[in-house]
Order: structure tokens, then sequence, then C-alpha cells
């Protein structure tokens, strides 16, 4: 009995580990990133992280059941809208020769495991760990958007940046943007003619919406009523030009948004020296 118990146990530890170690090895052999020995380490420790949790939370009494049940939950819907993601790719390059939608959708689900390789050792690991439990909601929501939007046609290319996978949708009529985790959908109307870093340190409006995944970290399981739930909404009604009787706090001007661009105006000031001065006008730090 005690060493079936041993081996239900260990098990799923050891599959999990591997698992997220080996995702980082694919990446590189797929030629989504380089490889490196730390984001390799670091990986395998998250997944070893996450299963003993999630296996010690899934045999405490009361909550075990809906802990596993949650596990399941999690892991089937990103599997499926994968596999669906993967099928449409797999077709429209039988069919079409044009295999950049099965490109997407390998990306989008291995950017799971992407890690930024500017971060300290333990802020990445945190970072491994963080988007499959404190950030589960969001994060779960933000693959299924992204891998629903690509099986349809929407996505046009999908990029890593310093921890983040951004999908894009270009010549759009509107641009708008959507961060939740480690995904982040933007919206442009024009075309990206350029490498990503290079086309995201001219836009604010992607510095922006990376901005708002520093708050999902902090906020975690609160960030969806809080900040994402509002923002959508206030983004739908927002005038943005100038503040009236009706809409007396435009959007831009929302605290979490203020706070987002904060953040990035912080984290891109320091990592690639970008002055947000010029920017403030549409993406103000604070109200002045």
């Amino acid at each position: 009995m005690q060493a079936l118990f041993q081996s239900t146990f260990c098990f799923p530890l050891a599959f999990t580990a591997i698992i997220f170690g080996i995702a980082p090895i694919l990446m590189g052999l797929m030629g989504f990133q380089s490889f490196t020995y730390r984001r390799c380490v670091q990986s395998f420790l998250a997944g070893l992280i996450l299963a003993l949790v999630y296996r010690m939370m899934a045999l405490l009494p009361l909550i075990g059941g809906i802990v596993a049940e949650l596990i399941v939950f999690y892991l089937f819907l990103n599997l499926a809208l994968a596999s669906l993601g993967i099928i449409a790719g797999i077709l429209q390059g039988i069919r079409h020769g044009k295999w950049t939608k099965l490109t997407h959708a390998l990306k989008l689900l291995v950017g799971h495991f992407y890690l930024s390789e500017r971060k300290g050792f333990y802020a990445g690991l945190w970072e491994g760990t963080s988007r499959h439990s404190w950030e589960f909601a969001q994060n779960l929501i933000g693959h299924i958007w992204a891998q629903t939007l690509n099986t349809f046609g929407f996505i046009q290319r999908v990029d890593y940046f310093d921890g983040a996978t951004f999908s894009t949708s270009e010549k759009q009529l509107k641009r708008s943007g959507m961060s939740l985790a480690t995904f982040i959908y933007i919206a442009i109307d024009d075309v990206i003619n350029v490498e990503f870093r290079q086309k995201l340190l001219a836009d604010p409006l992607l510095m922006h919406e990376f901005g708002h995944s520093f708050d999902s970290k902090i906020y975690g399981l609160f960030y969806l009523p809080l900040i994402g739930l509002p923002s959508l909404i206030s983004a739908a009604r927002a005038k943005q030009l100038k503040a009236d009787a009706i809409n007396p706090k435009p959007h831009r001007f929302q605290t979490y948004e203020m706070r987002a661009n904060q953040h990035a105006a912080a984290y891109f000031a320091k990592n690639y020296q970008v002055e947000w001065v010029k920017f403030e006008k549409l993406f103000p730090l604070k109200i002045s």
C-alpha cells in the first residue's frame, strides 16, 4: 500500500517536471527561442513545484476534489483549443501549402513555458509557476482567446518578448489590446515589417499592454474582477479624446490604465532606455 501511494504521488511530480523541463528544448529545436540551460532548469523546477503543490492540495479534505477538477479543467481546455488550432493549421498546410497557422498554434501552446532571460533566476522561476497557479484564470482565457482567433485566421503573427507571448492582428480598423497573464493580444491598423522588438519599443500600445502583465502577477486571481473586466468595460465606453459631463474620466485616465503605463515606463526605461514622456499624451502616467 505504501509503495502504491508513493508511486501515485511521485509519478505525477516527475512527469510534470520532465514535461516542463523538455519544453524549452523543444522550443529551441523548433526555432521559437534560443536554447539555454537556465531556461530548462527554471522550467523543470517550476513544473516540479506546481505538481507538488497541486498534488498536496488535491489530498486535502473538502477542497481536494475541487482542486483536482480545476486542474483537469485547466489542462483540458488548454489542450483542446491548442489541438483545434493545430488541426486547422495542418489542414491549411495540406490545402494551401501555408503552415503559418500551425506555427502560430504551436508557438501559443509552448508560450506557456516561455520565460524571460532578462529576469533573475528566482524571478523567472516565479514567473513559470505563477502563470499556472496565481494567474491561472487569466492565463487560461488568454490562451483560449489567442488560439480561437488563430484557428479562424485572425492572427497574422505570434511573437515572444521578455516572458510574454504576443498575438497580433494586422490591418484592423481600430487599434486595441488585451493583456491576460503571459498572453497579450494586439490589434493594429498597420503591418509589422520590422523585427518585433523594434516595433514594440516604438509603439506605446504594445508596451502599455505589457505593463498590464505586471498587475496580473501582483493581483493574481483578483486581476480579472478588479482590472480585466473594469478595463474592458471602460474601453468599450471610452471617449479617448477628452472628458465631458457624461464621461468625466476617460479610459486612459483610469487608475489601472495609468498604473500599466507606470509599469511599462519603468521597465522599458531601465531595460531599453525608452523615454515615456513622448507617449504621455495618450498613455499618461498621472492626471495632470
